[in-house]
């Protein structure tokens, strides 16, 4: 049992709401930052606690209605148990920065009670640093550093440091471009009678194209297991086959990486994904192809998907997002290839209405190939000449009771490319 005199490690993410969707580079950094500190919690026999710190200094850039697609990504692809981590009955323990402008004015005012802080004519507000502790403003060594604008919103920095005393965050991790900023914030936090966390840095995971934003790479097709399973990988540094937040944070070795920059592989990532996709039971299958057609504003296909079940689909066809969007989104708006079927399909789907094998013997019996048969079924089926097996398309249909629809919509088709004089 835990002793009750071992208290919990706290750890934080902060989030700037500034766009709907994090860089792929910045969900690495959080997702190492929430199982660094439940890896680092178990070595103490301690629980692990994660602060969710919005950081909304910038009131000309942050926007309150991208939190929740912040925090949804967090969750969804980075797998973060934000709830489970959470202190707030089972809810994400969350902390906005804009709430604390008076903790941050009266911070400021100590230390310029103290000397340790002046406010300029424009109306902001500095410190001096030197080393890692604040000297009083007076002196000339070390740097000038300014911590409140003069429209008396904090900068990044001093909000921060502030908050990790208050919070009591025992671990922090940044991106390598924050490491100049670590001295100030250690000297903040001495200067205030505090315990500065221990800092871990990675390194910026850059895109030489762009297009790296979570959103952008869904809407391509990667699955989001995919996008985990890339940075987790990347955390531990081998080609792991991480699929959990569990299976990371107890592999995980908690240490700064201080490379300055890891180039995003997408030829990895779309090999990854292939491999991803051809798992069978691919949790999530339906929810991620609905996420994919609504970020492609599909939305005949979405409707179809909340009101029709498709797994049987997915699971008997294992492929990428994209192949499975082609198959439902041609099943939900009957819509069917230009790979004609042969003549003989027309009499088929007759006999489709009360057997599939013996449409398939029809088929067969008029000299065309074993292939061939199995192409025409499924592009009566599916719309597709490529799918699920003809036999589980038409057992689907009978299940959900669109059969005859699906038959009557083929049997039109045909009829129109024959008067077209296509086939």
């Amino acid at each position: 049992m835990r002793p009750d005199t071992v208290p919990p490690l706290v750890g934080r993410i902060g989030v700037s709401p500034n766009g709907p969707s994090f860089r792929l580079g910045t969900v690495r950094t959080h997702l190492a930052a929430a199982a660094f500190v439940v890896r680092a919690a178990g070595t103490l026999g301690a629980d692990a606690r994660l602060l969710v710190r919005i950081d909304d200094t910038n009131p000309a850039r942050a926007r309150h209605e991208f939190e929740a697609p912040l925090l949804e990504e967090l969750e969804q692809v980075a797998r973060i148990p934000l709830g489970r981590l959470g202190t707030v009955q089972g809810a994400p323990w969350v902390m906005r920065q804009s709430d604390r402008l008076s903790r941050y004015h009266e911070v400021a005012a100590s230390l310029r009670g103290s000397g340790l802080a002046e406010t300029l004519e424009d109306g902001s507000t500095v410190v001096r640093v030197h080393g890692e502790q604040l000297t009083v403003t007076s002196e000339t060594t070390g740097v000038t550093v300014r911590v409140l604008r003069a429209n008396g919103w904090p900068l990044w920095h001093f909000a921060s440091a502030i908050d990790d005393i208050d919070a009591g965050v025992g671990v922090c991790v940044r991106g390598i471009d924050k490491y100049s900023a670590e001295p100030v914030q250690r000297a903040i936090i001495h200067a205030l009678g505090g315990t500065a966390p221990s800092i871990y840095h990675l390194p910026k995971l850059v895109s030489a194209d762009g297009g790296d934003r979570v959103q952008e790479l869904l809407r391509t097709g990667l699955r989001p297991t995919t996008l985990f399973e890339y940075i987790a990988s990347s955390l531990l540094r081998r080609n792991s086959g991480c699929t959990s937040f569990e299976q990371l944070s107890s592999a995980i070795r908690v240490h700064s990486d201080l490379r300055s920059t890891l180039q995003l592989d997408r030829r990895y990532l779309e090999k990854l994904d292939r491999q991803v996709s051809a798992r069978p039971g691919v949790a999530d299958q339906v929810a991620d192809l609905l996420r994919y057609a609504r970020l492609r504003g599909d939305t005949v296909t979405a409707d179809y998907l909340v009101t029709h079940e498709v797994l049987t689909l997915l699971e008997a066809y294992p492929r990428p997002l994209d192949v499975h969007h082609r198959l439902v989104s041609a099943i939900a708006g009957d819509a069917f290839s230009p790979d004609v079927p042969p003549p003989q399909t027309r009499t088929a789907v007759s006999l489709l209405e009360t057997s599939a094998d013996a449409a398939y013997e029809h088929l067969m019996r008029s000299g065309i190939s074993q292939p061939e048969a199995h192409r025409a079924l499924r592009w009566v089926l599916c719309g597709l000449s490529s799918g699920p097996d003809f036999r589980t398309l038409w057992e689907w249909h009978q299940r959900n009771g669109t059969l005859r629809d699906r038959l009557a919509a083929a049997s039109r088709t045909i009829v129109e490319l024959t008067r077209g004089g296509t086939t």
